[in-house]
């Protein structure tokens, strides 16, 4: 068993500020100046197909949290879903 998940084709990228693109399925692709927080994936693929996660934070101080779910067999195409989040000011339980 490992004792650690998988080194992503982005993990040297972490922390560093620079142009990004997170691509969407279905919805205009995400493009900003930012670093990349974390990514992670899974091990193993249990079931033929996986998901990556990954956070990052534009210089406007947002959040874009990724998914992709890739899928083992070549014929079978990956999906791509992102969200853009703004974080809450920390005196408020929601935006204020």
């Amino acid at each position: 068993m490992q004792s650690r998940l998988p080194v992503l084709d982005d993990d040297p990228d972490v922390a560093v500020q620079k142009e990004q693109i997170v691509i969407r399925d279905g919805n205009a692709d995400l493009a900003f100046t930012g670093k990349l927080l974390a990514s992670v994936a899974p091990p193993a693929a249990p079931k033929e197909q996986w998901q990556e996660y990954r956070i990052h934070e534009t210089n406007g101080g947002k959040h874009v949290f990724s998914k992709v779910t890739r899928r083992v067999f070549v014929e079978e195409q990956d999906a791509q879903e992102a969200e853009v989040l703004t974080p809450l000011h920390p005196r408020c339980r929601r935006n204020c």
